[in-house]
């Protein structure tokens, strides 16, 4: 069958065109649209990640300053006088012990002073009795 029959009138045809015409109008400004639909999606994207690595950064800063022993800063805890500092043979280590004298629900702080020479069999034999 042909595209435009013989026994169609003009008019029809003329009005077939027309409206063909209008669509193709209509459909270069299409990828225009999606370009920047595109340009949306990708500054949705950057968006998102800076959000969430700001609030990972928040988390982690909150989790510093309110955590448990293990994870925030002791700065507000200690102080220099808790060390053995300048010692050839002495060293000061911090050694948090679960659910004894607590400063928070999870354990309490203890500092060990030791030689410096077992320092390595006291962390083998303090993570062995946990």
């Amino acid at each position: 069958m042909a595209k435009y029959p013989a026994k169609q009138p003009l008019v029809s045809i003329a009005d077939t065109l027309a409206k063909m015409g209008k669509l193709a109008e209509r459909l270069r400004g299409i990828p225009q649209h999606l370009q920047q639909l595109a340009q949306i999606e990708t500054d949705l994207k950057s968006r998102t990640a800076a959000y969430s690595a700001l609030k990972t950064n928040l988390e982690n800063l909150e989790k510093k300053s309110t955590g448990n022993l293990f994870t925030r800063t002791l700065s507000d805890i200690v102080s220099k006088e808790d060390f053995v500092l300048d010692s050839e043979y002495l060293i000061t280590l911090l050694v948090i012990v679960p659910k004894l004298i607590a400063e928070d629900n999870e354990g309490g702080l203890f500092t060990v002073t030791l030689f410096r020479k077992v320092i390595d069999d006291f962390k083998t034999k303090a993570k062995e009795n946990k």
